[in-house]
């Protein structure tokens, strides 16, 4: 991302300003990073924010599920594939396999709605906008 040096200056009156305060505020940002989204990225005066929190869930249970798959591998390496029972191991890849599907699909169609529609992403945790 290329650094933020320019400046510009808008002239407010109190009530002005409370405003655009109130409405950065209600979209979790500041009066800066508002602005800046409402005039360089919105046609229609309107800001969509897509939360992606469930998208960083989503990647932490993946964390745990690869883990887990870690273990699965170092046990059969140690043990042996006879050690272990064939029908549970087919029955968890199943399960990461799907895991891994639907989490594949879901951003692929939060990315296409994201160009679609001009969306800014935001992580849910501070209300930060993304990109």
């Amino acid at each position: 991302m290329e650094p933020r040096t320019e400046r510009f200056y808008i002239r407010m009156s109190r009530t002005e300003k409370r405003r655009l305060m109130k409405r950065a505020e209600h979209y979790h940002m500041t009066a800066s990073d508002f602005a800046r989204t409402l005039l360089l990225q919105s046609d229609d005066g309107f800001i969509r924010i897509v939360d992606i929190a469930p998208f960083k869930n989503a990647l932490y249970e993946l964390s745990k599920q690869g883990t887990n798959l870690n273990q699965l591998m170092k046990f059969l390496n140690t043990h042996g594939a006879g050690s272990y029972d064939s029908y549970k191991t087919r029955q968890m890849l199943r399960k990461e396999v799907e895991t891994f599907e639907q989490i594949a699909n879901a951003l692929i169609s939060l990315r296409k709605e994201i160009a679609k529609h001009g969306v800014i992403l935001s992580d849910g945790d501070d209300g930060s906008v993304l990109g």
